[in-house]
């Protein structure tokens, strides 16, 4: 376990720079961002402690709990809180078995798109990401339970 953690620790300064994208567009977008998705998955698994993503139009940030149960948004990289940049944007968030009611939660004054939660057991949040450049759907990322986990899909 032990070997794990660091190998988890190093991974998390490593990979983020290299996968890390200076374009605006989705498809880079997307690419990051499932590197991201996947490594928290693996951080909670290996620490023990839930992690939530939350999307807005303009970027996302992710969060883990206090002792007390309050949120709090994770301020170390890779994990920091990230608006993306150019024309890029997450246009939906579809969380499978939800009514949409999470569009109504204002954090920060803007509007959460949709909250994934990342378990210490392995599961995840099943949803559709979708990100978009000028509007229009360009990529979707697929994120379900199991081994599949965090997955590119092709838009049609």
């Amino acid at each position: 376990m032990l070997v794990l953690l660091i190998v988890a620790i190093m991974a998390a300064v490593v990979v983020p720079n290299i996968f890390q994208s200076s374009s605006g567009r989705a498809a880079d977008q997307a690419r990051h961002l499932q590197q991201l998705l996947r490594l928290a998955a693996n951080e909670a698994m290996l620490t023990g402690v839930p992690t939530r993503w939350t999307a807005y139009a303009d970027g996302y940030r992710f969060e883990q709990p206090d002792p007390e149960g309050e949120w709090h948004a994770m301020n170390e990289r890779p994990f920091q809180a990230v608006t993306l940049p150019g024309e890029a944007s997450i246009l939906e968030v579809r969380v499978q078995g939800s009514d949409g009611s999470i569009k109504h939660v204002r954090d920060d004054d803007r509007p959460v798109l949709g909250r994934l939660m990342l378990m210490p057991d392995g599961m995840l949040t099943q949803a559709d990401i979708v990100l978009a450049a000028t509007g229009a759907a360009d990529s979707m990322i697929q994120v379900r339970p199991g081994p599949g986990g965090v997955s590119l899909a092709d838009r049609q």
